[in-house]
């Protein structure tokens, strides 16, 4: 925040600075108070659902209003997600500019983010309102998840992870399959589970 009112200061720009986690809903003062909200969310379809709430919760009621949304490049399903949250929150899309940011240092997603312009309608209305503790980050989302291992021996499947038996692979190939007593597992795609069958 030191940097933030220093540079804005050094610039000639006057502004109030205010430090807030989004992750609660904004204080009565800056909601509806805006024509243009601007952000750049965590790299994750939740963090943009909650921060493009929080961007349509500060503007001003009505249509016309702007949001300006960085969001880094996805998979197409990941896109479609997000783009569908755009709509239901009754955001529509004006422009889109590609590879418009360019972060230095960061190597996610080759360290750049498309720009989203939108434009609010009558019926904007925010997805999240309340308290929101969800993952937000790409590192919560993969800590939060189990990701099952197969076995290359007999083919029996095994979740890793947090909550579930085994913590890291390391324990489950040190401790070996309990079908088979192998020691070499390979993982599969994250969502595969029990169900998975033989390879």
């Amino acid at each position: 925040m030191g940097y933030l009112r220093g540079d804005l200061s050094a610039r000639g720009f006057a502004a109030d600075v205010i430090e807030h986690d989004l992750r609660d809903p904004l204080p009565a003062a800056l909601t509806g108070a805006f024509d243009v909200a601007c952000t750049d969310p965590p790299y994750t379809v939740a963090g943009a659902e909650l921060f493009l709430s929080r961007a349509v919760a500060g503007l001003a009621p009505g249509a016309g209003g702007h949001v300006f949304f960085s969001f880094g490049p996805r998979r197409p399903e990941e896109t479609v997600r997000t783009q569908r949250l755009m709509a239901d929150m009754g955001l529509a899309l004006r422009s889109l500019t590609p590879g418009f940011n360019s972060y230095a240092g960061a190597g996610i997603l080759a360290g750049t983010s498309h720009l989203y312009h939108l434009r609010a309608t009558p019926g904007s209305r925010p997805a999240v309102t309340g308290r929101f503790d969800g993952p937000l980050y790409s590192a919560q989302t993969r800590a939060a998840a189990t990701r099952p291992y197969r076995c290359a021996a007999c083919g029996a499947v095994h979740e890793v992870g947090p909550g579930a038996r085994w913590t890291r692979i390391a324990e489950l190939k040190a401790a070996g399959c309990p079908a088979c007593g192998g020691t070499v597992f390979r993982p599969q795609p994250l969502g595969a589970g029990q169900g998975a069958g033989p390879p």
